[in-house]
């Protein structure tokens, strides 16, 4: 079962919750934000909490990012340390368009895929 949860100004932040039915029940799965809008200039970061059934974070757990276009790279070896691990997103090159790019984020048998609005710096002049 997948819930997300939104809330946001501005540059949009949201946060997407994913539960023990689609992988292991022992372990939720938290990804932040759950969905960005940003300038094809800039590099976010997402964060990924893993947490065992009681809301403990889990620590040494592989996280595995998956990206449509460009690439994000995980802080050190993409294994949780104090139950999460971050990693920076880059967008491949595009055209003036703006499009939609998505980071599928699995672990644990979960997963969660965070969908990415990339606009030019310029549009719409």
């Amino acid at each position: 079962m997948r819930r997300c949860l939104t809330a946001g100004l501005g540059c949009l932040a949201f946060v997407a919750l994913a539960y023990g039915q689609d992988g292991d029940p022992g372990y939720r799965l938290r990804v932040e934000p759950g969905m960005l809008i940003m300038r094809h200039t800039e590099r976010p970061r997402l964060t990924v909490a893993v947490e065992d059934a009681s809301g403990q974070p889990v620590d040494d757990v592989q996280v595995d990012f998956t990206v449509s276009e460009g690439a994000l790279t995980p802080d050190g070896s993409g294994r949780t340390r104090d139950g999460r691990v971050s990693g920076t997103f880059t967008p491949g090159f595009g055209g003036d368009n703006p499009r939609r790019a998505f980071v599928v984020v699995s672990a644990v048998g979960h997963e969660i895929t965070v969908f990415i609005d990339i606009v030019p710096a310029v549009y719409g002049r």
